[in-house]
């Protein structure tokens, strides 16, 4: 039944999605013009477009290579279509639901319909996970200090929107390494997570919270025994989103820009993402691409700006998330079909 409830919830996002996306577009282009945006980016140059779209997609293929890497250690025979569906399904369903949530369920489903434990998934996620986060904080901190003067100049709405959402990251992070490493504040974090449901009346989320504290407890174990493998998918997390922060130099570059580094760029990019991740919109639609053109005005210009935004948000995310969600349906009809085969050689054999 909560499988059911799940896949309900989802198709309901998906097609609340894309009406959510033409609204947040009417607010985001209503004063553009789009004359000059549509000639910006025909006269783009195309080989640094198409490097930037070269680190969407090796952007996908690390998640994918990092959460496989833990469930081969475990003893998995993972194929590479498989593996690269499962860095698919936490792109695309992240990219739908609000705060990211649906990202893992989807990638635990996929997993355990291919004959992996859920535990064995789950810590594979976890590790993901936590590596993932940890990175992304430590770049957007040193993006926050390297480009200190610069994001001091910003308006007060975007230091309040990046700086609210970069706190509540390194809390979060905080937290969840406090409970990997430290037996008593995870016990602490349950206490006061039990009083919080409690006096808010939301005592039936506390069952999840209790699980949720269970899996980092034993991902600690884990990370503790097989450090070098941890390290591993440390520097594929930190490949992975650099890689995607740079697609932003490659719109810059594409674009005929000049005077700014590729180090500004792509760490003032990783403030972007990690500042508005915490908004609980699906793919941050909207709320990006604003904040985007304000930020980074200074950089493009007033009328490169919209054109960049575009380039930049329709590469890392709009056209990634419809190819993983192209790859996503392929593989759907592929295991049908793999599983239709199956049944008819059973009752021939039969």
């Amino acid at each position: 039944m909560e499988k059911q409830t799940s896949w309900k919830k989802i198709l309901v996002e998906m097609i609340l999605f894309p009406l959510l996306v033409i609204f947040m577009a009417y607010l985001v282009f209503k004063d553009c013009d789009f004359k000059s945006m549509n000639r910006s980016i025909a006269g783009s140059d195309p080989v640094f477009l198409i490097i930037a779209i070269i680190c969407i997609c090796f952007f996908v293929v690390c998640e994918s290579i990092n959460i496989t890497r833990v469930l081969k250690a475990m003893g998995y025979d993972i194929k590479k279509r498989d593996m690269l569906k499962y860095g698919a399904a936490g792109f695309f369903f992240s990219g739908i639901t609000p705060s990211a949530s649906g990202g893992q369920p989807m990638q635990l489903y996929y997993m355990s319909r291919d004959g992996i434990n859920i535990s064995h998934a789950s810590l594979s996620l976890l590790i993901e996970l936590a590596g993932w986060q940890l990175v992304n904080i430590v770049l957007a901190l040193f993006g926050l200090f390297y480009n200190f003067k610069f994001l001091m100049s910003a308006s007060a709405l975007i230091k309040w929107i990046l700086g609210i959402g970069l706190l509540a990251d390194t809390v979060i992070l905080v937290i969840i390494l406090a409970i990997i490493f430290d037996q008593n504040a995870a016990t602490r974090v349950e206490k006061i997570a039990a009083w919080s449901m409690r006096k808010f009346h939301k005592g039936k989320y506390m069952l999840k919270i209790r699980d949720q504290i269970r899996e980092y407890k034993s991902g600690a174990v884990y990370i503790k025994e097989n450090p070098k493998l941890i390290a591993k998918n440390l520097l594929t997390a930190f490949a992975q989103l650099m890689v995607m922060y740079s697609i932003t130099y490659f719109v810059y570059l594409a674009l005929g820009c000049s005077g700014h580094g590729w180090v500004e760029i792509c760490s003032l990019q990783a403030v972007l993402s990690a500042g508005i991740a915490v908004i609980p919109i699906p793919g941050t639609v909207g709320a990006n691409e604003g904040v985007f053109k304000r930020l980074f005005a200074p950089i493009f210009g007033a009328g490169l700006v919209m054109p960049a935004m575009l380039l930049s948000r329709g590469i890392s995310f709009y056209l990634c998330l419809a190819a993983t969600g192209v790859y996503l349906l392929i593989a759907f009809f592929i295991d049908k079909a793999a599983e239709a085969s199956k049944r008819k050689a059973s009752a021939v054999s039969n």
